[in-house]
């Protein structure tokens, strides 16, 4: 068994790893350690930032005046009987620090997070590796959903490239066509 922050997490639930994961696919070697998966007993929350700092202009910073703030951060959570209830983060969940991928967007302020460690924004439920909870400088609790591409700037720019290429490839078909109906030798199967 392995004991992670006060849980005992049973042996079937440890193994031995040479990697820790950057992103939600990469991943860097180090040394062999043992890990327990603390999820699978309770709720985990990824933390954009480490714990004890805040998001000053997209960095994680620390100061002495943001560990006592940050020692209790509060949160509505929606339990599994409908009620609402204002809970310490780092007492009803895993606080882990992850971030699922770099470039991130502000999710909608009306969401619910669950007990569970889902969170509901509109009509679309996030797993908790599609979000990280991240604190600013001004006290209150921000969302950030990564999307199913995280990286959104190379995805646009290979939509660009495909739809020019469509675009590019229309009078080559068109032409293409016009030949075949044009010459009648073309026109059996063996054209």
């Amino acid at each position: 068994s392995y004991n992670y922050e006060g849980v005992i997490i049973p042996s079937h639930y440890v193994g031995t790893f040479d990697h820790i994961y950057t992103s939600l696919v990469d991943h860097v070697a180090v040394a062999p350690h043992e890990r327990g998966c603390i999820c699978k007993l309770r709720p985990c929350l990824n933390i954009c930032c480490p714990k004890d700092q805040i998001n000053e202009n997209n960095l994680c910073t620390q100061d002495i005046s943001t560990v006592l703030r940050l020692s209790s951060p509060m949160i509505n959570v929606t339990l599994s009987n409908g009620s609402v209830q204002s809970v310490n983060i780092y007492e009803q969940f895993v606080a882990k620090s992850f971030r699922p991928c770099t470039v991130m967007f502000l999710l909608a302020p009306e969401f619910q997070l669950y007990e569970n460690g889902t969170l509901l924004s509109g009509f679309k439920h996030f797993d908790r590796n599609d979000f990280c909870l991240m604190l600013n400088d001004s006290h209150e609790l921000k969302f950030i959903v990564s999307p199913i591409n995280c990286d959104i700037s190379n995805g646009d720019a290979m939509q660009s490239i495909a739809k020019l290429a469509m675009l590019f490839s229309i009078p080559f078909l068109l032409l293409t066509i016009a030949v075949y109906l044009l010459i009648p030798e073309l026109r059996n199967q063996h054209g």
